[in-house]
């Protein structure tokens, strides 16, 4: 038990060093910007309910009202003159119409359809081909919010040719395309795993759920991060599938929890199941009210996050038992919860002060949790493996035991004590069965000519005759 012990901890920090490496790897490679991309921070014009904000800074600003559904916002400002040829402006928003002009011309406009027919116009980056000799130019920026407190300050443009535009963007977001397409593929994999356990009648609703929630969770680091635009520039309905795919992943994972803690305590029992209820009611409401139009998703972002910091903390006073006294791979899984808890409160914490408190605050926006979850599938992973191989040696334990109390040891065959195991069986279930009798003639002249050991040569290959004969049977 020490070497599997052993095995396991060595197992678990060999495969968070590799994650951590290629962490460090990415992060070294993600872009820096060349001369030729401009910042649009400085000097704007914010025209917002009649009120006029001047040289303002983008990074720095925040709004003092929360925004409304039909609101006009409008930013002005003047391109620099060193804006390169064939350029491209990009622009973030979340859940706004935008319409853009240079010199009163207007160049683009999104979302205005979608809005009018209550469709949800979605977030993510918006490649703007600006027209050929627009620096000096006048550039006006005017938002339509679709939700209401669709978002608190304005993140920042950036003008970059065209050439540059997704690659740049695309190593921006270089660890957050690994770690939600790694999770998606991950997940598919263990799903295959799960199929091939259930057809072999082996341990697989823990497969199945540890794979929704990495598949799910990678879904989700995919659209919320915005990198699935490299795929799709479908805003509505990747940013309809970033909610779903967040509520569901919770789903997954307790689903997960109550399978790992089957609790003998009933009051236990139950409080796990109806957390597990009370989360399958409210996917199911979101969605209803998502697709009547009476209140989208993101709208409901708040109360997701109020009924999941409950939903953990429920789950953390049901689920404790002593650390002690389980074995290594219970407590592995609980120190892969602890992280997922941890990671989950602060990236919640993180989001609601970036929002509303310090949304000037410089990375503050970047989410924490895809670093969490690679971890806790890594440990939940590296745990059920050695969960399989424990089981495998008390499988194997049980034949050998079963073997030495039902089988001869010299022949193989089965003996007087399971044919009683047999008949006491077939007693009770009132099944026909016929009985053969027979004897080996001469084995005691073979034992007193040969030896004993000639003798059991003689009973061994008889055995092997008589199995062979009735191999059927």
């Amino acid at each position: 038990m020490k070497k599997t012990n052993k095995l396991f901890i060595r197992a678990v920090l060999q495969a968070i060093l590799v994650f951590t490496i290629i962490g460090f790897l990415i992060t070294f490679l993600q872009s820096r910007y060349p001369d030729n991309h401009i910042s649009l921070d400085t000097g704007w014009t914010i025209i917002y309910n009649g009120q006029v904000y001047n040289d303002v800074t983008l990074s720095q600003f925040q709004f003092q009202h929360n925004t409304q559904p039909g609101d006009v916002i409008t930013l002005k400002n003047t391109l620099p003159k060193n804006v390169p040829a064939n350029a491209t402006l990009r622009i973030l928003n979340y859940l706004t119409c935008v319409d853009v002009r240079i010199n009163g011309v207007k160049i683009y406009t999104y979302g205005h359809d979608l809005m009018a027919n209550h469709i949800m116009v979605g977030s993510g980056y918006h490649f703007i081909p600006l027209l050929d000799k627009s620096s000096g130019q006048t550039i006006e920026v005017e938002f339509t919010p679709s939700e209401r407190n669709a978002f608190s300050n304005i993140p920042v443009f950036w003008v970059m040719p065209t050439s540059d535009a997704y690659t740049e963007f695309a190593a921006d977001n270089l660890w957050d395309l690994f770690s939600g397409i790694f999770l998606f593929v991950m997940g598919v994999c263990v799903l295959l795993l799960a199929s091939i356990s259930a057809i072999k009648k082996t341990v697989y609703t823990r497969l199945i759920n540890i794979s929704l929630f990495s598949m799910l969770i990678g879904i989700w680091i995919l659209c919320n991060s915005k990198v699935i635009e490299l795929f799709t520039v479908n805003y509505s309905v990747f940013t309809q599938i970033e909610y779903p795919s967040l509520f569901l992943s919770v789903v997954s994972m307790c689903f997960l929890i109550r399978d790992m803690r089957q609790d003998s305590v009933l009051w236990k029992r139950m409080i796990l199941d109806l957390c597990c209820v009370v989360l399958i009611i409210f996917n199911i409401i979101a969605i209803i009210l998502h697709l009547s139009g009476i209140a989208h998703f993101p709208s409901l972002l708040s109360v997701f996050h109020g009924l999941l910091l409950v939903i953990f903390a429920v789950f953390i006073i049901a689920g404790f038992q002593s650390f002690k006294t389980m074995p290594i791979t219970d407590q592995v899984i609980n120190i892969a919860f602890l992280v997922i808890c941890l990671f989950a409160a602060f990236d919640l914490l993180r989001f609601n002060i970036q929002k509303f408190l310090f949304p000037s605050l410089k990375n503050f926006d970047l989410s924490i949790l895809p670093y969490g979850t690679m971890i806790f599938i890594i440990l939940l992973l590296v745990s059920y493996i050695f969960y399989i191989y424990e089981m495998v040696i008390k499988r194997v334990e049980a034949e050998a035991l079963e073997k030495a109390a039902y089988r001869d040891p010299m022949t193989g065959l089965y003996n007087r004590a399971y044919c009683e195991k047999l008949f006491k069986e077939y007693s009770e279930n009132s099944n026909q069965y016929a009985i053969v009798h027979f004897d080996v003639n001469g084995l005691k002249k073979m034992n007193d000519t040969y030896g004993h050991v000639a003798g059991d040569e003689l009973l061994i290959i008889f055995a092997e005759l008589l199995e062979k004969i009735f191999s059927d049977f």
